[in-house]
């Protein structure tokens, strides 16, 4: 009983998905959530609803990844190539389905940081999930 609260308290401690604005986001992520663990080949819903107290016209996102801890090159791209642009005030509704590749086997983190166009730092959400090779079945004749 005693090692099933302490692994309670572990999970709630490190959650799956986090905001790791830091308190210097613009944007305020009102709700967001990720499976912690998934299986190669599955699709999972990343939920994220924020509020935009300003209007953002373009920006860019860069994505960071490690995989079993070795730092993967990290992307950079245009806002407005993934969101509708111009962000307009107000609530807003990010999420998205991810699909993990197959062939995958052990612990993604992922960061992703939006900025406007002058670099202001406008949410950054963080992601850690265990991924479970894809089991085959095999027949023998």
């Amino acid at each position: 009983m005693f090692v099933l609260l302490i692994l309670s308290f572990i999970a709630r401690a490190f959650p799956s998905v986090s905001d790791c604005g830091k308190g210097k986001s613009i944007f305020q992520i009102t709700e967001l959530a990720f499976p912690a663990s998934l299986q190669a080949g599955a699709t999972a819903n990343l939920t994220l609803q924020y509020m935009a107290p300003v209007q953002v016209d373009n920006g860019t996102i860069t994505t960071k990844v490690t995989y079993n801890f070795i730092p993967l090159t990290p992307t950079t791209s245009l806002l407005c190539a993934s969101a509708t642009c111009p962000i307009e005030i107000g609530f807003h509704d990010g999420s998205t389905a991810v699909t993990v590749p197959t062939g995958l086997s052990g612990t993604i983190v992922s960061n992703i940081a939006w900025t406007d166009i002058i670099g202001n730092q406008l949410l950054c959400v963080q992601m850690s999930v265990k991924v479970t090779a894809l089991k085959m079945v095999g027949y023998l004749a």
